[in-house]
């Protein structure tokens, strides 16, 4: 019988492992990622990569997914991650990642030093860690790669070397060191690799899926721009306004085109064509029969918003043609897309362009000016009924401030159905107003008008109409439209176009709401910078840099004029330039073709224009008398002054195309604005004062306290103090000091270690022992300090035992823990809570409450100090803590400063019932006059 049983169990085992035999994956396999494929991205430059594949099943625990990228299938090093919940895991069927804008090729802080293998791969493994900070490596990839180097300033000026190669060129030279990172990107036909793989929670790296190979390509452009036209009648001129489509880093030139409407079915007929045929195919002679082609502009700028206008011939029937965007990038690849239906407006239609001023801004370092578009402007948000009886409003507004100017009032004058509703001030910008409506008044829609005045006007300003409407389903009144001097402000948009003197063409893109008031430009101080990296040098280890630097722009042309960063190759770059511009002069003079002498004539003039700046611009003559880093630094000292010098135009726009366009901002006849930074921050008066006083008044009361005693309250627990250590000594049982969370550099615990300085002479005074366990591992030194020094000073050093002041723990309830356990074991006389406190309180104190130990407690932890109260025999509450130090020691310096302290908060307390009168009187001059923090 009992071999049947055994023969039974071992079929059924080999049963039950066949039927589980087929559920085993290959540990080869498993986990490894499916669908995966590398992609280039459609409608852009060949400079970008599209990764794509199916993630994996939330079983596995996924929390990353690692990219690898490389030039040969057998070496990919890590490039970036996808971070994804291991819990919920990924939602989508899909995941994407794209390889382009210059990812990072090394961080100097994480780069490996040489090259590492990725973890848990095999010895064939392609896998490796990040590109390693070794030069070798480096250089064989610069050909592969598009790298930019990401450089400090200083670190490029100061300490790059001249590197001169075999053909007498030059460039400036860095090791692999001085770079803070190397971001990379593919170039157009270059081969690539990738590879993806999933990271679970316990830092296991799955399989990695199959290589794929990729060739970033050169596209067509992505043929989707939006472009809104319209036509003022009055003035036969046709305005555009557009947005790019995507990926348009590339576009080289833009064109308008007029179509015949008949042409609409040719027109997709060419789009259909274009879509996946030869970028070099144009199926545009499709369409372009009859069309007219209205204007035709490089791109000078990359931009989220272009403007267009043109002055249309008479006689043009705009209702029978339709505009088409047509757009080359730079490699010849035309695309185009059809606009919007063209519009009819007059020239009164358009926007009015607000009156606004450029202005240094306030309290900076010098990197920032203000546009200042208008005086402030108040809207209202929402309302709603603050009662039942539906008889009173609470209507919340927001104020698009500009820190030009100073609020001082604002007045809203509400109406409805043509019957006024009332008045309201607002002298305190809280952004609440409550309005009072007569009883059983059923409300709809309500019209505001709201006017500020500002600071530096008389009377109140331009009003503001909304109109606040009544949302059913919200039970709520909601603002819905603006108008301001006739336009609508929340259809209306400020474009703010900006140019520098090394740049000096308007671009803009800085797009503003209707409301907006004033703009913040950020203009940086050259700190980091970004350089391409053309090559390596194995006799210097040293990476080539580009080594000349734009410092001017022609006045005439805005061509730019750079200059070496070494002075013997710019004298070396006049003499030059000199007989180049004696041989283009001959030629110009014996050429006979037109053609050949243009081009030579405008050659000649960008020489001469160098030339010109060499020898005649005041920088050049200074930096001459100059040497070494001196003249390099005259040099960049106008640079900062071109680049940072800004000049600005602003453009009200509707959005769709009818804009108006003002002229360069001017002041003092120029339109160039450099930030400048201030010393000192003029809100902080009142802070300068207050500490003045302050000063003054604890130089009075150090006068004072050395002339007599001061009055101190007396504070129960402090009173106590000899009775609780007493007690403690008449029990023959110890005193335990608890210091609480605070670190040294918390007033708390400063506070705490001079009340242990005077109870520690106590304990010394009374021969008992003192313990003082501690949260904190870097108090304890200076509490064994301040305790020895204690026992010294009373004249017994001999009972100063080190260890009973000692570090416990850091973690909030084991410290609990060990204090409650040195409570009940030492069966300790009286505690002392001094410090600040969490929850762990509750627990201590209770715990010696129980035990009959006398407890004193001082915190400013204020959620602690109501179990302190209710379990501890004296609580020394706010104030008082501080206060503890002077009332036990009677040092003068320290009793001199509480008293000043004192004064001060009289003080403090005058100001704040003064700013209460008069803010109830609307005088609001006084308070505003106050930091605001």
């Amino acid at each position: 019988m009992k071999r049947y049983i055994i023969v039974i169990g071992l079929v059924i085992l080999s049963a039950f492992g066949l039927l589980i035999s087929d559920r085993v994956s290959d540990p080869a396999t498993e986990g490894k990622i499916t669908g995966f494929s590398a992609n280039d991205i459609p409608f852009d430059d060949g400079t970008g990569i599209m990764l794509k594949w199916k993630p994996l099943h939330k079983s596995n625990r996924i929390i990353q997914y690692n990219v690898y990228r490389g030039v040969h299938p057998d070496s990919l090093f890590f490039l970036s991650h996808l971070e994804v919940d291991p819990k919920m895991g990924v939602l989508s069927d899909e995941l994407f990642f794209y390889d382009k804008d210059y990812p990072t090729l090394i961080d100097f802080e994480t780069a490996p030093g040489k090259l590492k293998r990725e973890k848990q791969q095999t010895p064939d493994s392609p896998l490796f860690r990040g590109v390693p900070r070794e030069p070798s490596v480096l250089a064989k990839l610069i050909d592969r790669y598009s790298v930019l180097g990401v450089i400090s300033s200083n670190a490029f000026y100061k300490h790059s070397k001249k590197i001169v190669s075999a053909d007498s060129s030059f460039a400036a030279g860095l090791k692999v060191n001085q770079f803070e990172y190397l971001l990379a990107n593919v170039l157009p036909q270059q081969k690539y690799y990738y590879t993806v793989l999933g990271v679970n929670e316990r830092g296991q790296l799955l399989p990695f899926a199959d290589v794929q190979e990729v060739s970033p390509v050169d596209n067509r452009p992505d043929p989707t721009a939006i472009s809104h036209p319209v036509m003022l009648t009055d003035k036969n001129e046709l305005r555009l306004e557009w947005g790019p489509p995507n990926a348009a880093s590339d576009i080289y030139m833009w064109e308008g085109w007029l179509m015949p409407k008949s042409n609409l079915a040719a027109f997709e007929q060419a789009q259909l064509a274009d879509m996946n045929a030869d970028p070099m195919q144009d199926s545009s002679p499709l369409w372009k029969g009859g069309a007219i082609q209205i204007f035709q502009s490089p791109n000078q700028y990359i931009s989220t918003n272009y403007y267009e206008t043109v002055s249309l011939p008479a006689g043009i029937a705009l209702e029978n043609y339709s505009f088409v965007l047509g757009y080359m990038d730079y490699n010849g690849f035309y695309a185009y897309s059809l606009g919007r239906p063209i519009a009819t407006a007059l020239s009164t239609n358009l926007p009015t362009l607000p009156g606004f001023e450029v202005l240094d801004k306030r309290n900076d370092k010098g990197d920032n000016l203000l546009i200042s578009i208008g005086k402030p402007i108040v809207f209202i948000t929402q309302a709603s009924y603050a009662n039942q009886k539906h008889n009173r409003l609470r209507i919340n507004y927001e104020l698009a401030d500009n820190e030009a100017y100073d609020v001082d009032r604002i007045r809203f004058v509400f109406s409805a159905d043509g019957q006024d509703l009332g008045t309201v001030y607002e002298y305190f910008l809280d952004q609440i107003i409550h309005l009072k409506i007569p009883q059983g008044r059923k409300l709809e829609d309500i019209t505001v008008k709201i006017a500020v005045k500002t600071n530096k006007d008389k009377d109140f300003g331009e009003e503001l109409i909304q109109h606040v409407e009544y949302d059913q389903a919200n039970r709520r009144f909601s603002g819905n439209r603006m108008e301001l001097a006739g336009q609508r402000l929340n259809k209306l948009y400020y474009d703010l176009m900006i140019a520098n003197r090394l740049n000096p063409i308007f671009t803009p893109g800085n797009r503003m709401g209707g409301l907006s008031r004033s703009y913040d430009h950020s203009i940086a101080y050259e700190d980091m910078l970004y350089k391409g990296l053309s090559g390596y040098d194995s006799k210097t280890r040293r990476f080539k840099l580009d080594p000349f630097v734009v410092v001017a722009a022609d006045t005439a042309t805005g061509a730019p004029i750079s200059v070496p960063l070494y002075k013997d190759e710019w004298t070396k770059q006049i003499v030059e330039l000199k007989d180049t511009i004696k041989q283009l002069e001959a030629s110009v003079a014996t050429a006979t073709e037109p053609s050949v002498k243009d081009s030579l004539s405008a050659v000649l003039a960008q020489n001469q224009m160098l030339i010109d700046f060499a020898t005649k611009h005041p920088v050049a003559l200074k930096a001459d008398n100059r040497g070494g880093y001196r003249w390099l630094k005259t040099f960049l000292a106008e640079r900062d002054l071109n680049s940072r010098s800004q000049a600005y135009q602003l453009i009200a726009t509707n959005g769709k195309g009818l804009y108006q366009i003002s002229e360069p901002y001017t002041k003092d006849g120029s339109q160039w604005f450099y930030p400048k930074n201030e010393w000192f921050d003029d809100t902080k008066w009142i802070t300068l004062i207050g500490s003045i006083i302050l000063i003054l008044l604890v130089v009075y009361s150090i006068l004072t306290v050395r002339r007599r005693d001061p009055y101190i309250r007396p504070i129960a627990g402090l009173v106590e103090l000899d009775n609780a250590v007493g007690r403690a000594t008449e029990m023959g049982r110890p005193v335990m000091f608890v210091p609480g969370w605070g670190t040294l550099g918390d007033p708390c615990t400063i506070s705490a270690m001079m009340i242990l300085s005077q109870i520690a002479k106590k304990t010394a005074e009374f021969d008992i022992r003192l313990i003082s366990p501690h949260v904190d591992y870097f108090v304890v030194p200076v509490a064994q300090e301040i305790v020895k020094t204690s026992y010294s000073e009373v004249g017994r050093p001999d009972s100063y035992n080190q260890n009973d002041i000692f570090f416990v723990s850091d973690v909030q309830f084991a410290f609990s823990a060990a204090v409650n356990g040195i409570t009940i074991r030492d069966r300790v006389a009286t505690i002392f809570y001094m410090g600040y406190f969490n929850a762990e309180a509750l627990l201590m104190t209770e715990t010696g409450n129980q035990t009959g130990a006398i407890q004193i407690a001082a915190s400013d932890a204020i959620t602690q100090i109501p179990f302190f109260i209710t379990t501890c025999d004296y609580t020394l509450i706010g104030e008082e803590f501080y206060a503890a130090s002077a009332y036990l020691s009677k040092n003068p310096d320290i009793v001199s400063m509480l008293k000043a302290q004192d004064y001060f908060k009289l003080l403090i307390v005058l100001v704040v019932t003064i700013g209460t009168i008069l803010s109830t009187l609307n005088m609001t001059g006084f308070v505003n006059s106050f930091p605001v923090e």
